[in-house]
């Protein structure tokens, strides 16, 4: 996907991306800390091994080495990063960001969505992660404080610090889900949830131009 695909059968415009001042970021987790990293990504090709980091999962992937450090899925550690992108109270402060007065959020579940520690519990039992502690408390910990985060995610929400996109119903693609039918479907949903709130997105992005 990030070789073949990436670069040969379908190019990404590496020179659009580059030339675009907009910063980016990939959040991994560091597997031995067990923490969030913000990894920039400002040049590409050379950074796609950032993103592929920040979506290697658990169990299925190998750990990605960028800069001497060893990742997987960033959705262990801060699965919406949020409070990051808009400098809440005990947020991280990543170099070079500076937070946002709005953000606009794109979950990949419904809202009612409620998540069980099922999937990190089949991580734990295979016992792979055993020589990293830190890395098996965020993986323990990881339903509650996603869940936290969705229901603070909803109060700022009401107070118009974020602008939510959410599928209208529960999602049937998995994460290694490769049926056509049901990623188009879902892709689809995702377009008409982008159009419903187009007058709100269309605000944002004049408010952000009137900041440059």
């Amino acid at each position: 996907m990030y070789e073949e695909i990436q670069n040969h059968i379908d190019p990404c415009d590496n020179e659009t991306f580059n030339a675009n001042p907009l910063r980016m970021y990939a959040v991994a987790t560091d597997t031995l800390f067990g923490t969030a990293a913000y990894l920039p990504c400002t040049s590409l090709p050379d950074d796609v091994i950032k993103v592929r980091a920040s979506a290697s999962l658990p169990m299925v992937s190998n750990r990605v080495e960028v800069n001497g450090h060893l990742y997987l899925d960033g959705g262990t550690s801060d699965s919406i990063p949020y409070a990051v992108a808009l400098g809440l109270p005990g947020a991280p402060r990543v170099a070079g960001h500076t937070p946002a007065d709005t953000a606009v959020v794109v979950l990949t579940r419904e809202r009612g969505y409620v998540k069980t520690n099922k999937t990190e519990q089949m991580y734990l039992r295979s016992r792979r992660y055993d020589g990293y502690p830190y890395y098996i408390e965020a993986l323990t910990t990881r339903a509650d404080r996603y869940n936290e985060s969705r229901r603070q995610l909803f109060e700022l929400e009401e107070q118009g610090r974020v602008i939510v996109l959410e599928p209208p119903r529960p999602v049937d693609v998995g994460s290694t889900g490769s049926d056509g039918e049901k990623l188009l479907t879902l892709y689809l949903q995702g377009r008409q949830a982008a159009t419903e709130k187009l007058d709100q997105l269309s605000k944002f992005c004049s408010a952000c131009d009137a900041q440059k």
